[in-house]
């Protein structure tokens, strides 16, 4: 939605594309500094001042919406979503900064992109595809044109595709490019047992996780998943922080590591944003702002109930099908899986994401692997 077709959607339709473009942007700002590509940084920049203009004009739609000050917790409560997202925005535009200003990519960097969590890198097709559904893709580029976020196309030989998803369905969609999968800067097993390398991977992960679970949290109207996402953040804080230390008693110098730094503190924004969105579970914002924001079937959120034997995650094969996991509820407790592997028994909660072209056969999937949807009513909220 755009434009005229914004405004026409008020208030409710102009925060739904202002978290629409914020979520593209996170993924192509790491994509961008991960990889050093430039076009990928214009577009993020471009991105944010959609972003900008949106919330300006959102927020200039409740100004003349208020009336009087039975309406002001309602305000408040979209004021500070509004603002979660451009806090988010600003720091994808941070990132896109640092691609323009010729700061290279850091190894570290580049492997926390493409090795675990929601993952997003560039595929060249190297045959034509009629539809691609198992990844999400972020921009195609043919010619001298680049489509952001394109509906209802077919992918043409020689096309760039920026795609995201789960590192199983990356690998299946290359597979059925004919593309080459995103080379690593090193084996990343290899990489990871670094605990320096190790902690900025699970800083992406609990970051991006964090965002998910924080928009999903208002959803269902989850005060436990938010209080995850608030405590989560506090300990983010405190792994960067240490990061940092690690950073300088190295004696790492040069400009990747200056990349490898602001890198850091633009994933601490993104989880200042997920705490400032999973603030707003108890407050006054009713459900018909939070679905109409949220609810978007383009990105979806999925609280899927595991009802077979005792296993580990992994051996469930929901990334295998392109479902990107966000957090699982384990023995009543949530958690962001990073590298850990949990046991999911009977009852146990698993949140994921799919996108659009996944929810035809989604019934079907999940339900081959023991798990049902849950209903997706505003629980909690009126």
């Amino acid at each position: 939605m755009m434009g005229e077709d914004r405004r026409r959607g008020g208030i409710v339709g102009l925060l739904s594309e202002a978290r629409r473009l914020t979520s593209i942007m996170i993924d192509l700002s790491i994509y961008s500094v991960a990889f050093g590509d430039r076009l990928a940084a214009l577009e993020t920049l471009m991105l944010e001042d959609d972003v900008d203009e949106i919330i300006r004009e959102a927020v200039g739609l409740l100004s003349l919406a208020v009336r009087g000050p039975g309406h002001t917790g309602l305000a408040k409560g979209i004021v500070e979503l509004a603002a979660a997202f451009d806090r988010a925005s600003d720091a994808a535009g941070d990132l896109a900064q640092l691609v323009l200003r010729g700061y290279p990519p850091h190894k570290y960097v580049t492997a926390a992109a493409i090795c675990c969590g929601e993952v997003v890198a560039a595929l060249k097709a190297e045959k034509p595809l009629d539809r691609l559904d198992i990844v999400d893709v972020l921009i195609l580029r043919r010619g001298g044109r680049a489509l952001l976020s394109p509906e209802d196309f077919s992918i043409r030989e020689g096309d760039v595709l920026i795609v995201r998803g789960s590192l199983e369905a990356l690998l299946e969609a290359a597979e059925s490019l004919g593309a080459k999968p995103p080379k690593p800067p090193a084996d990343v097993e290899t990489l990871l047992a670094d605990d320096t390398a190790r902690g900025v991977a699970r800083a992406k992960v609990l970051a991006r996780a964090g965002f998910d679970a924080s928009l999903y949290s208002l959803l269902a109207g989850d005060a436990g998943l938010a209080r995850t996402v608030l405590d989560m953040e506090e300990m983010l804080d405190n792994d960067i922080l240490s990061l940092m230390e690690d950073i300088v008693a190295q004696g790492l110098t040069g400009p990747e590591t200056l990349t490898l730094i602001l890198f850091l503190r633009s994933l601490e924004d993104f989880s200042d944003a997920a705490a400032r969105a999973a603030g707003l579970v108890e407050t006054e914002l009713p459900g018909r702002v939070v679905e109409g924001t949220i609810g978007d079937p383009w990105e979806s959120y999925l609280a899927l109930d595991y009802m077979g034997e005792r296993r580990r995650l992994s051996e469930l094969g929901l990334d295998e099908e392109g479902l990107v996991i966000v957090a699982a509820k384990v023995g009543g407790k949530w958690i962001i899986p990073f590298l850990e592997d949990p046991e999911i028994s009977r009852g146990d909660t698993v949140l994921a994401k799919i996108y659009s072209g996944q929810a035809d056969t989604l019934k079907e999937l999940v339900e081959s692997r023991g798990f049902v949807v849950k209903g997706r009513r505003l629980e909690g909220r009126p």
